[in-house]
């Protein structure tokens, strides 16, 4: 098991009032619910992923690697009919505007991505989003953008929040994979927050592709996408805008989903 932390949750008090909240808590009970019923939610123009006769005819054998990122970006509607495979169509990637701009850009991201567009321009103005993207963009404005966004498409709010502990428990890592499978089976994107610690062990501080090893990173990133292929690591399909700062950063990558559950322990995220 890789496990980073040793240490206090330094934000403990702010993660319990996030939980505790009953907005947060509504939202929350609901979104369980629906993934425990099965229902998923569309806007009418919004392509299903769900198996077409189009996708039937898809070999259901898994390749031997994973699917480009370039099939991500020009499929029309996949999800392999086994459910192992699937991703959202035509998942939008930015790259942010501005070093502090990554919030801006998972909410532009994600709106592009479910068809309902807003530039990062508009996602970092103070009364949209409650916030100061400058000061980058906190756990509750991320909320109140990305459900403007989210009744924009559906008329509600849509997105809930997960807070795990800075030690993220199995329990949480089980609710993480099920609740990927979930949007990316109702073609929403998740708005998912990672803390990265500085330290010379990679598989002890992790990092995500591109991003300094021996810094200290909160950072938002889009993930759309998951490749639960048996006998294998579980991988998940995300869209990473830090190219500025950090040029290397691939702009989309398939990553161990044990390993971005290590980084979201002690943030946060959407779905």
């Amino acid at each position: 098991m890789i496990d980073r932390r040793q240490a206090d949750d330094p934000e403990h008090g702010a993660q319990f009032a996030m939980r505790t909240d009953p907005v947060n808590v509504a939202l929350l009970n609901r979104k369980r619910q629906m993934a425990a019923s099965g229902i998923s939610v569309r806007g009418a123009a919004h392509t299903s992923l769900f198996a077409t006769a189009e996708a039937a005819r898809i070999a259901c054998s898994h390749p031997s690697v994973l699917p480009q990122s370039s099939a991500i970006t020009t499929a029309s509607a996949f999800m392999q009919p086994d459910g192992l495979v699937a991703w959202i169509d035509n998942m939008n990637q930015q790259t942010q505007r501005y070093s502090s701009w990554c919030g801006a850009a998972v909410v532009s991201k994600i709106s592009y991505s479910i068809g309902v567009p807003v530039s990062q321009e508009t996602a970092a103005v103070p009364s949209w989003t409650n916030s100061v993207a400058d000061a980058g963009t906190s756990r509750e404005a991320m909320g109140v953008s990305l459900n403007n966004v989210a009744r924009s498409k559906v008329g509600w709010n849509y997105y809930a929040v997960e807070v795990p502990d800075y030690n993220i428990t199995q329990a949480q890592r089980d609710t993480f994979h099920a609740n990927i499978g979930f949007d990316v089976r109702s073609g929403w994107p998740l708005g998912v927050a990672i803390l990265e610690e500085p330290g010379v062990d990679t598989e002890i501080y992790i990092h995500l592709p591109g991003h300094p090893q021996m810094q200290w990173i909160r950072h938002w990133i889009e993930i759309g996408g998951y490749w639960y292929a048996a006998g294998s690591p579980d991988n998940i399909y995300h869209a990473d805008s830090a190219q500025n700062p950090w040029p290397s950063t691939p702009t989309t990558n398939w990553y161990p989903e044990r390993r971005m559950g290590t980084l979201i322990g002690g943030a946060s995220y959407y779905w």
